[in-house]
């Protein structure tokens, strides 16, 4: 007795090949125009760097910090100075605002 019928037949496989590519080209679509979109966002620019300012003869870090809009600490720290009285004239100073972050 044969049981061929009882197996049901083997139906061909179509796979698309066309369609694993199709989505790479997709992903590879998404990533460029998400990252497009980051490098256009103002947020994850690079912040521009502090103004500078050359000392001049008779000014103290806190007059060139009011004339910046600035803060003598926020001088300090983004010129690394450890004595607010120890300028010279003739150096330049990053005048950063206050609270404006670090850039070294």
């Amino acid at each position: 007795m044969s049981t061929a019928w009882l197996t049901p037949p083997l139906r061909q496989c179509t796979a698309r090949p066309a369609l694993p590519a199709l989505l790479r080209g997709l992903a590879v679509l998404a990533l460029a125009c998400a990252a497009l979109a980051l490098a256009a966002d103002p947020a994850w620019a690079a912040p521009e760097p502090p103004p500078r300012h050359v000392v001049q003869p008779g000014e103290t870090l806190n007059t060139i910090a009011q004339q910046h809009g600035s803060t003598v600490d926020a001088i300090m720290a983004a010129n690394a100075l450890a004595d607010p009285d120890r300028i010279e004239v003739g150096q330049v100073l990053a005048a950063p605002a206050a609270g404006a972050p670090l850039l070294r």
